[in-house]
This record gives C-alpha cells, sequence and structure tokens, in this order.
C-alpha cells in the first residue's frame, strides 16, 4: 500500500512521519529534498505500507511524477490553512485523481497545534474547502504527539478499505482488536 504525505515547505512532513514509523520527534530539522521514504513492515501479518515523504520544495515537480500514480492515501500537512493553502490542495487532489485508477483517499493533517492554535478565519477557511470533499481532518502536534491516536486510527480506517489484511495491523495504530473485530468482520 502506497501513502504519500503532501505539504509545503516546513510544515511538518517528515517530523509526523517519523512519530507515525517510530513514534520519536526529532527537533533538529532538515529540509527533505526531492522525495524520501519509509516502509512500515508488518511481514507477521504480509502487510506492507510504503510512506512517501515529498519535500515542499519539490511540489513543482512533485505534480507531474510517477510517484502520484498507484497512490491509496493522500495525507495533506498543513500548519495555517488559508485560502492559498485551499486552492494548493484542491489542485492537487484534482492531479492525484486524474493520475489514480482507483478512487484515492484523502486526511487532511494540521500539524503544530502547540504553536499556532485554531483562528475562527481558519475555521471558515477549512469549512469551505472541506464542504463537498467530507475529507477528515485532524489537527495534531507531531512534537508533542498530541492527537497521534486519532491520526493512526483514521489512517488505518482508510486504508482498511483496501485490503483486510490492514485489519489484522491494529495493534501497531493502537486500535482495540475487540472494537476492530466488531466493525470489521
Amino acid at each position: 500500500m502506497k501513502v504519500i504525505l503532501i505539504g509545503r515547505a516546513a510544515v511538518g512532513k517528515t517530523a509526523i512521519l517519523s512519530r507515525l514509523i517510530t513514534g520519536d520527534y526529532f527537533k533538529d530539522y532538515f529540509p527533505t529534498l526531492g522525495v524520501d521514504f519509509m516502509l512500515k513492515d508488518y511481514s507477521k501479518r504480509a502487510i506492507y505500507v510504503h510512506f512517501f515523504d515529498f519535500g515542499g520544495t519539490s511540489i513543482s515537480n512533485l505534480l507531474i511524477s510517477p510517484f502520484l500514480a498507484d497512490t491509496q492515501l493522500v495525507l495533506l500537512v498543513t500548519d495555517l490553512f488559508s485560502v492559498s493553502e485551499a486552492v494548493f490542495f484542491n489542485n492537487i487532489i484534482v492531479q492525484i485523481q486524474e493520475l489514480n485508477k482507483e478512487q484515492v483517499q484523502f486526511i487532511l493533517i494540521r500539524n503544530k497545534i502547540e504553536i499556532f492554535p485554531f483562528t475562527n478565519n481558519e475555521i471558515k477557511c477549512l469549512k469551505n474547502f472541506n464542504q463537498n470533499k467530507h475529507i477528515p481532518i485532524i489537527s495534531v502536534s507531531a512534537k508533542t504527539s498530541e492527537n497521534f491516536t486519532t491520526l493512526k486510527r483514521e489512517i488505518f480506517d482508510k486504508l482498511a478499505l483496501y485490503s483486510k489484511k490492514v485489519y489484522l495491523a491494529g495493534a501497531y495504530f493502537d486500535c482495540e482488536m475487540s472494537a476492530l473485530t466488531d466493525k470489521y468482520f
């Protein structure tokens, strides 16, 4: 399965990915140049999830990239949502949907909530952006790990649409297996 993280430079994509894969936060910031990827191997459960982290400075080249094809889930990452972010993400959503044969799932991640609390204007922009899309919006802090359990569950639910095998990986995503059994079997 393929998950990609897209957002502007310095919004915390790599920090979110690190927190998801290893549980760690690295305070030293090094910009991602081009694309980086991590693999979460659920070999005992026959599941492989590839996470692709696209550098914010590489976005213009990304939109024509073959890396976007065969994607199941896109994590749209921002730290402050605005009208320009809405336009930016709308363009990305359209292009990703055009490059993929199957329906792609999306999650909007609003990072750095410990630094930037939501404003009324930002909430209004988010509501307008998401009016007909119904994309889950999750606010997190990669630094403090706030709301990462919620994010993991949402990722799990989105990936579960593609394979029953992912249901078995619930332990990694901090989901209770009894709840998953009731929900998915």
